[in-house]
């Protein structure tokens, strides 16, 4: 986030960044000058992707033409990244309670694996049945 480049910029701010030529880019970029000639760009949107007050990344559209954003463009822009950032927030979240599942799976693995050593018999013999089915169920076929 310390180089100066129109989406760092948005996510430094949590501002939309709106650049509708390459005199635009340039003017506020000048050392991205041979960047956007070689990549032909000519606009830039960078939008802040953000839910419930927290960034959470960046979104940015390049344009091979100049272009002057209509007020219905940057509405929709402001939407997109509100969405964008809800779905992202979502996704997390979602990967989270997974993460936690997947905790608590392995933990009532380990205890009923715990349980099945306990349950074995005094015996010598008679762990060889316990053993085999506790191998089954920790090796699949």
């Amino acid at each position: 986030l310390e180089l100066a480049l129109p989406v760092t910029e948005a996510v430094r701010s949590g501002e939309i960044v709106l650049l509708e030529s390459r005199a635009a880019i340039l003017a506020r970029f000048p050392h991205l000058s041979q960047t956007v000639q070689a990549l032909r760009h000519h606009a830039f949107a960078a939008l802040p992707l953000q839910a419930d007050g927290q960034l959470l990344g960046s979104f940015s559209l390049w344009f091979d033409a100049p272009h002057v954003f209509t007020d219905g463009e940057r509405t929709w822009l402001a939407i997109c990244a509100q969405q964008c950032g809800q779905a992202l927030a979502r996704a997390i979240q979602y990967r989270a309670e997974q993460a936690t599942g997947d905790q608590r799976l392995r933990a009532e693995q380990a205890r009923r694996l715990l349980a099945a050593i306990a349950w074995m018999p005094s015996d010598p013999l008679a762990y060889r049945a316990p053993l085999e089915a506790l191998a089954r169920r920790l090796v699949p076929a």
